[in-house]
């Protein structure tokens, strides 16, 4: 395994595996400090262009960057990297991964805090050792050799600053040991390379003076009085006159007190809270948080928000520890009580405290806020101080408490996103993972008590949605009761109604977590959503969802919508969609169940289950226009729904909301008769769709759902329709049998009741059926029946799909003349129809059709209508076998390039929709190709991966691709003849009257997506 070393605090250098490596021109070693000096994160082109020319840059700016990248990949390789090189691309940038330990940056700071930590703390030799540590990394100063540009100068000053004041505490360490005279010869090295700095100086006359030496005590007084005069104009600080007066009066009391950092106090304040121990993840967070506290040009402030209970506090408290090293001039900590049941802080009262705290005597602490605010402004303009303000309420209460000095920072937290608050950098915490979460339960209850429960623990944390609060709820109450097992819990917390209750321990509940929230929201209309979100049992939902609940419009849901997600009471998952978690539902529903009447809450959920039917069938008639199906039930007036239009639309809303839809047709489907009726309305309104998008298991699961439903309220209609579903899925895994038992029982059914419509649905589904299991006699049959059935009610769109799929069924009889006239009868309905989906599937058989007969020309050009009116409408299903066809024809025709192109185009369409039965189908084909390429070692490795391919849906038992076994072309049509290379002679094919040139689709370019699908009539 490769080690580096990457090494910045002096001359930039990189070693890997204990050799140097070389780095490049000056630009590029330029591009590797900066990415190191910002390692483990994506630095964007233009940011790093700002970084390396700043004003000014060239027109080749990015396209330089680029090929300093490219050699610096080869710096930096890395055999055992999973991109075999350190350097990362990754949008919007790049950046440079570094092992904890490998970045003399990143040992410095943690020996550096680690030695502050110590310091103050009061156990200097420890604290000496860890600071000596962390000065031993620097070899100079920081980047020395490269060209410190505006932008660059300000990182590096920075680094600088921060061994100054490693250099600094630890000269404060060693006199606290008494080792006085070491600190004088090392600080009289150190006041002539940086004599501004005016602490040096301080610790310098402290250290001789304790050494004995009070004349060169005043004397070096006298020298950082002449160099600060005269290299920036002033005179020494109030401080350091202070200490010379001190030094002339032979004030005994610093031979035992070491002078701190500037201010009016000895002591600087350390006020933040004890790091917790049981800390965890949170790496890649910390990480931002330190590079965004130590850029130039501050007062950095950085407001963490996330929900209740996510372990703010506690992030903020670990990460203002880890960077207190840097702001030697003390820490503040302020709990505003923004998340607690009692009233805000006041900010004048805040104030009071702080300045106190940085040596104000009481009596002179201003008693106008306004005033307090400005005094605390400037006691902090020239210190290098760290504020903490916990639990923030809103942006006015924590203006007045930010520091003012370039040199300060503040670390802000809120449930709040506080977007107004002037230059700050917000960040935003969410749950942990579930290793976080595990780590977590285990160090607060034991680790192998929790490696011990396995499953059961990852369902406990599942349980706490992840989240710290409730995690450490859970370990408090297995802490106290050692006899009692973690599944125990787990099955206490399994069931809603309870999970609140159980998630209490002591003073901290997660109930009163969120209820500070849901009271903080000042607006009683999203007081109400959030009520009556918890009613629908959703994945995600749109603002749609949100307005017919309410019963009003979208645009006046949005406002309520935007309020629960500021107080962090919903999620934005990711363009104009929401989320509840499930421990909010759980006090959602609490809150529902007590204030909203039995009557409104069953109004709000009729509402938007209609909302949900409504424009699901508005949806499907625009993909399917002219198709009629099952009548859909309306549960209430339909509120306004969502603009669908095109086919476009269409089918990217259904895609998106299908989640949602399953989801809560699973919840009302034991649930209030009047809603269980949504199930029946989505199976009807679906029945065409699903197939579309080959959801066979959300198929299987409606269509259970909606027997379950059918039966109890007895519509026999309904149950038929789920039977039917459930028999497209049994057809589908090979359960021929099975689906035939559905299927006859349906027919039965829809016979007693003389339902012609629906006898002939089902026996063009029975032919469908028999022709999947390898009976095409019987499937023509039904195909037959079931067109004249249709043809006698006038329902002429549906005699277009049976004519498609007895053409497919003639096919494979061999009876090539007939299964033309049915195709071409196909397609004339169809196009006269407006059915998109089913054009380009009826022109993807006809080519299918033409190749066989042994024509390819007019098969391939037929081939390419129909691919691109299935890519147009996104019929996946129908696009690979276009182009498998396709390469069939070209093959026919010698083109082996374009066939080559063509199924590796349909071999990556399978791939992706994981269609693995044409997958092995194209391989097939491809061997084929490449052998009459005399490519035969690539033919044989298709051969074999073809015969390798996992295929858990079963293949049809007729013929499918162009090299299945096919009947003979009756009508004297050859079969096409082996061949290498060069092309075979081949008699004549059977000569049949072309048809006139199929008209170009009509320009209608959304994209849809093919049915072959149960229901009203199986889609074709």
């Amino acid at each position: 395994m490769s080690h580096f070393q990457f090494r910045i605090l002096g001359p930039v250098e990189i070693r890997r595996d204990g050799a140097t490596v070389a780095l490049g021109p000056p630009k590029q070693r330029m591009l590797l400090l900066v990415l190191l000096l910002h390692a483990n994160q994506v630095l964007s082109l233009d940011r790093i262009t700002d970084l390396l020319w700043q004003e000014d840059p060239p027109l080749s700016a990015q396209a330089n960057v680029r090929t300093y990248c490219v050699r610096l990949r080869r710096v930096l390789a890395d055999p055992d990297h999973a991109g075999g090189t350190r350097l990362v691309t990754r949008r919007p940038g790049f950046l440079v991964e570094v092992h904890d330990g490998e970045l003399d940056l990143h040992t410095f700071d943690r020996e550096f805090g680690a030695g502050r930590m110590l310091q103050q703390q009061g156990a200097v030799d420890a604290a000496a050792e860890r600071l000596s540590a962390a000065l031993a990394h620097w070899r100079g100063p920081a980047a020395a050799g490269v060209r410190r540009d505006a932008a660059l100068s300000g990182l590096l000053d920075t680094l600088d600053e921060q061994r100054g004041d490693a250099v600094e505490a630890l000269a404060a360490a060693r006199l606290a040991q008494g080792r006085h005279a070491e600190v004088v010869a090392e600080l009289r090295r150190e006041v002539v390379t940086h004599p501004l700095r005016e602490r040096l100086w301080e610790l310098l006359m402290i250290a001789q003076y304790r050494s004995g030496d009070a004349a060169g005590a005043l004397s070096t007084f006298q020298r950082a009085r002449a160099v600060l005069a005269e290299r920036i104009g002033i005179e020494p600080a109030a401080e350091l006159t202070r200490l010379h007066g001190a030094i002339l009066n032979r004030d005994e009391t610093l031979l035992a007190a070491t002078p701190t950092a500037a201010g009016p106090v000895l002591v600087p304040p350390r006020e933040l809270p004890l790091d917790n121990p049981a800390f965890v993840e949170r790496t890649a967070e910390l990480d931002a948080m330190r590079t965004t506290l130590q850029t130039p040009g501050g007062p950095a402030v950085v407001v963490v928000h996330g929900p209740g209970g996510i372990g703010k506090s506690t992030f903020a408290v670990r990460a203002a520890h880890q960077v207190s090293a840097r702001f030697p001039d003390g820490q503040l900590y302020a709990d505003l009580h923004g998340a607690a049941a009692m009233p805000p802080a006041e900010p004048a009262a805040v104030l009071g405290r702080f300045l106190r705290a940085l040596g104000v005597p009481e009596v002179q602490v201003p008693s106008d806020p306004e005033e307090a605010a400005g005094r605390f402004r400037s006691l902090t303009a020239a210190r290098r101080l760290l504020v903490v303000l916990d639990n923030a309420a809103d942006e006015a209460q924590v203006r007045p408490l930010l520091p003012a000095g370039p040199g300060c920072a503040a670390i802000v937290t809120s449930r709040r996103m506080l977007v107004t608050l002037e230059s700050s950098h917000s960040m935003a915490l969410g749950a942990l993972s579930t290793q976080g979460a595990l780590a977590l339960l285990g160090r607060l209850c034991g680790a192998e008590r929790v490696a011990a429960a396995g499953a059961r623990a990852v369902e406990l944390v599942r349980q706490c949605e992840h989240l710290p609060l409730a995690v450490r709820i859970a370990a408090a109450r297995l802490a106290g009761r050692p006899d009692r097992p973690l599944a125990a819990l787990a099955d206490e917390l399994r069931e809603e109604r309870h999970r609140l209750n159980g998630l209490r321990a002591g003073e901290l509940a997660v109930r009163t977590c969120f209820q500070v929230s849901y009271q903080g929201l000042g607006d009683p209309t999203a007081a109400r959503l959030f009520r009556l979100l918890a009613l629908v049992r959703t994945p995600t939902f749109e603002p749609a969802v949100a307005a017919a609940l309410l019963d009003v419009c979208t645009a006046e849901a949005e406002p309520a919508l935007d309020r629960l997600a500021e107080a962090h009471l919903l999620s934005r998952t990711g363009g104009d969609r929401f989320a509840m978690h499930d421990l909010l539902r759980c006090f959602a529903a609490e809150l529902a169940d007590a204030m909203e009447s039995t009557v409104d809450r069953r109004a709000a959920v009729a509402r938007a289950l209609s909302f949900y039917l409504g424009t699901v069938q508005q949806a499907v008639d625009v993909l399917r226009p002219n198709q009629r199906r099952e009548e859909v039930p309306q549960l209430v007036g339909v509120p306004a729904r969502v603009a669908v239009t095109t086919p476009a639309e269409a089918l990217h809303w259904l895609d998106s909301e299908w989640p949602c839809l399953l989801a809560v047709a699973r919840h009302v489907a034991d649930g209030e008769p009047e809603h269980a009726r949504f199930v029946l309305g989505l199976s009807a309104a679906t029945i065409q769709y699903l197939p579309m998008r080959g959801r066979w298991d959300d198929i299987a699961t409606l269509g259970t759902l909606s027997r379950r439903v059918a039966a109890a309220l007895g519509d026999w209609r309904a149950e038929s329709t789920a039977r039917t579903m459930l028999a497209i899925v049994c057809r589908e895994r090979g359960e021929y049998a099975a689906a035939l038992d559905h299927l006859h029982d349906v027919l039965a059914a829809r016979r007693a009741a003389q339902d012609e419509r629906g006898i002939a649905a089902t026996l063009s589904h029975l032919g469908l059926t028999h022709a999947r299991r390898g009976d095409p006699v019987a499937a023509l049959r039904c195909f037959e029946e079931s067109a004249a059935r249709y043809g006698s009610a006038g329902r002429r769109p549906a005699v277009g799909i049976t004519r498609y799929e007895a053409g497919e069924v003639l096919l494979q009889l061999g009876d090539y003349e007939r299964a033309l006239g049915y195709l071409l009868e196909s397609l004339q309905i169809r196009r006269a129809e407006r059915d998109l989906v089913g054009e380009g599937i009826t022109l993807t058989g006809l080519g299918k059709a033409y190749v066989r007969l042994g024509r390819p020309a007019q098969g391939a050009r037929l081939l390419t209508l129909g691919l691109r009116r299935c890519q147009e409408t996104g019929a996946q299903d129908s696009v690979w076998q276009a182009l498998l066809w396709r390469a069939e024809a070209y093959r026919r025709l010698d083109r082996l390039d374009a066939a080559v192109a063509d199924l590796t185009a349909a071999l990556a369409v399978c791939r992706d929709a994981g269609l693995r039965v044409g997958e092995a189908y194209v391989l097939r084909l491809l061997a084929a190709v490449w052998h009459d390429c005399g490519q035969d070692q690539r033919a044989e490795a298709c051969r074999r991966r073809a015969a390798v391919v996992p295929d858990r849906a079963p293949r049809p038992a007729g013929p499918v691709a162009p090299d299945d076994d096919w009947p003979p072309v009756r009508t004297g049509a050859p079969a096409r003849e082996p061949r290498r290379a060069a092309p075979a002679q081949r008699t004549q094919p059977v000569q049949r009257p072309e048809p006139a040139q199929p008209p170009e689709p009509a320009q209608r370019t959304e994209p849809v997506a093919r049915a072959s699908g149960p229901g009203g009539q199986p889609a074709g």
